[in-house]
């Protein structure tokens, strides 16, 4: 079990880990997060499980999102906007955060996929089992 060195007492007499450097999950809005779920899912349906991660220039998924903001500030409601705008900057942050340090991924100009021959292009968060 990973250990900080340093511990915080709850008030009931029980002890955890010091969570200063962790992530408060516990704010994350969930019922917010299941809309962009149903997104992920709604694309799983038309496209199949994880056919984003295949690959994506960069520009075609910030045109997406410009266009779903552009829709969201006409108030169209003729789809979860919001969540598909939540959708396509997670996808922006997956490429940033995991593919970011390769040359061969995500270049603005739409020509480099997030992966080459079927594989990822780096070790981010696609299993490649």
């Amino acid at each position: 079990m990973k250990d900080s060195g340093s511990k915080r007492d709850l008030g009931t007499g029980s002890m955890r880990d010091n969570a200063d450097d962790k992530p408060r999950m516990e704010l994350l809005p969930l019922d917010l997060l299941e809309r962009v779920a149903f997104w992920y899912g709604e694309g799983a349906l038309k496209y199949t499980d994880n056919n984003w991660r295949k690959g994506q220039p960069e520009s075609v998924v910030i045109g997406c999102l410009l266009r779903h903001l552009s829709k969201y500030q006409k108030n169209m409601k003729d789809e979860d906007h919001a969540a598909a705008i939540v959708w396509n900057a997670l996808a922006l942050m997956n490429a940033d955060t995991y593919y970011k340090d390769n040359d061969k991924v995500c270049d603005i100009t739409g020509d480099t996929p997030w992966f080459t021959e079927s594989k990822p292009t780096g070790n981010g968060s696609y299993n490649d089992k």
